[in-house]
């Protein structure tokens, strides 16, 4: 004879609520480090969306200005991009517009852009190890570089937003929609 089984309690499984000092080392955000640190990254996001529309002016006018190689091959591999930097471009602007405007979505949209940052990144890194573009030449040192500096935007990006996720879920009050 079997036992009848027990009501599910759903809270049952659950993990006691910890204090904000139980969460990890770093100490709860303060709002007004958070406003300060939400400039700095919306002037960030502002400057990535010119460099990527510049990326492209510059690709499609004269690729020589951006181009770490010249063969065909590299070419038809830089055209891939342009769909997925577009979509880059739009969750920066859209992360940067909403975060500017205090939305609640600007978190769906800034954990957007550094999940894509780091997409990117990984399809461009893989192309450049496989072939050999980073030891090359000077080109090849500054695509280095720009992957480097893709990574710690996108994992910064990420960090911020998961770090002030709480005040960037907090509407202000006044606003009714």
């Amino acid at each position: 004879m079997t036992a009848a089984p027990l009501p599910l309690d759903p809270d049952r499984h659950r993990a006691p609520p910890r204090s904000s000092r139980q969460d990890g080392l770093i100490t709860p955000p303060s709002s007004d480090a958070f406003e300060q640190s939400r400039r700095h990254v919306n002037a960030g996001l502002t400057v990535a969306a010119c460099v990527i529309v510049a990326y492209w002016v510059a690709w499609w006018s004269d690729r020589g200005l951006v181009a770490s190689r010249t063969t065909s091959s590299y070419y038809a591999f830089e055209d891939t991009f342009q769909l997925a930097d577009a979509w880059l471009l739009s969750t920066i602007i859209a992360g940067a517009v909403q975060l500017r405007r205090r939305r609640a979505s600007a978190l769906l949209w800034l954990v957007a852009a550094g999940g894509a940052g780091l997409y990117l990144l990984g399809m461009d890194l893989f192309y450049d190890l496989g072939h050999g573009i980073y030891g090359s030449s000077t080109g090849g040192v500054i695509e280095l570089l720009i992957d480097v500096l893709i990574a710690g935007a996108s994992v910064g990006v990420l960090w911020w937003t998961w770090r002030y996720r709480r005040l960037l879920l907090n509407e202000p009050a006044s606003r009714v929609e």
